[in-house]
């Protein structure tokens, strides 16, 4: 008998392999997670000439507002000394504000003033030609009026800088009566012929009395200073 006329050999019964279980369903919970999930947009492509992760470039210097050192303004001051009741208000670079009153002076809390801060003031009460003359002669007289006073100004060079020495003239002229002076006062102004010297220290009230002095001759007589 040949090779290929041998029954063929068994080598073992088949195994009936049941079929895999189907995968279970997904649950609500998943569902809603898949429902729920964002894509992310894709990062937008980096701007020319900036190295991503570098800090943003600083905005152009015409966007850049500058500020004043000075927190006050000339006004400000000069209303201060008036409501306080103080004749003069001194100002000077590299001095603190100051008042004074019948020849005493008292310090601020104000900061020192520094260039920037005085040339800032002599803006708010001078024209360009007005600053541009005393940058020439380093001097300059002036006044200027506010809606309470009457500023009287002086601006000087000294060791220090350039200075100012405000004066504070009342627009109301007060009376003789309610400046307490003597009779003598008045008599005076009845005069018609003589020299009157009226004298004393800085704001001891001389143009004040000259001033009352004028108000009752305006007033009381048929003439007109």
């Amino acid at each position: 008998m040949t090779e290929s006329q041998h029954p063929p050999i068994a080598l073992g019964a088949p195994r009936n392999i049941p079929p895999m279980p189907p995968p279970p369903p997904p649950s609500p919970t998943t569902q809603r997670q898949s429902s729920q999930t964002l894509e992310m947009p894709a990062p937008p492509p980096p701007m020319a000439g900036h190295r991503p992760g570098a800090p943003p470039s600083p905005p152009p210097s015409s966007a850049r507002v500058k500020t004043s050192n000075s927190a006050v303004t000339l006004e400000f001051l000069i209303r201060e000394a008036y409501e306080k009741g103080f004749s003069d208000l001194h100002l000077g670079v590299g001095e603190v504000p100051r008042f004074r009153n019948r020849g005493e002076i008292q310090t601020t809390e104000h900061p020192e003033t520094d260039r920037e801060t005085f040339m800032g003031w002599l803006g708010e009460v001078l024209t360009e030609a007005e600053i541009k003359r005393f940058l020439e002669h380093l001097e300059f007289d002036g006044a200027t009026q506010y809606e309470f006073a009457r500023v009287r100004i002086n601006i000087f060079e000294s060791l220090k800088g350039s200075s100012m020495v405000l004066r504070l003239i009342p627009l109301k002229i007060l009376t003789m009566e309610q400046l307490n002076l003597p009779t003598v006062f008045r008599d005076i102004c009845h005069f018609h012929k003589g020299l009157i010297l009226v004298t004393g220290p800085t704001g001891s009230g001389k143009s004040t009395t000259m001033a009352a002095m004028v108000d009752y001759i305006n007033k009381e007589m048929p003439k007109h200073i």
